[in-house]
């Protein structure tokens, strides 16, 4: 249970870090379950090569998922192997799949490696 975000999330704004050279998918869907912003360190001399990963990352967590920064997290529990759920006081919640199979909540198909948001 990512239990300090639970407790601050809403409240204010944070981010979880990670190095360019640790830079991959996983990575993100943390920030996505953990419903922090990303913030990236740059500490090897070609942080272009990690752009994508870096725009993608800003484009989820900021743009897709932004409205949720200020909401605070009335539920985080773990839906099967791989399979994670965060709750929002809104109503909304944030499923992530780290498996590399699809899976099936409510009627609808959270992909491998990927995330969906009710």
């Amino acid at each position: 249970v990512p239990l300090a975000q639970i407790v601050y999330h809403g409240l204010m704004l944070y981010t979880q870090s990670f190095s360019a050279d640790e830079i991959i998918d996983d990575y993100l869907l943390y920030f996505i379950e953990a419903g922090s912003l990303p913030r990236f360190d740059w500490r090897d001399n070609n942080p272009s090569e990690q752009l994508h990963e870096n725009v993608r990352a800003y484009q989820v967590c900021c743009e897709s998922l932004g409205h949720l920064q200020k909401e605070l997290i009335s539920g985080h529990k773990k839906l099967s192997e791989e399979i994670y759920q965060t709750e929002y006081e809104n109503g909304q919640k944030v499923i992530v799949n780290y498996s590399k199979e699809d899976y099936e909540v409510m009627g609808q198909i959270v992909y491998a490696k990927s995330y969906l948001l009710l």
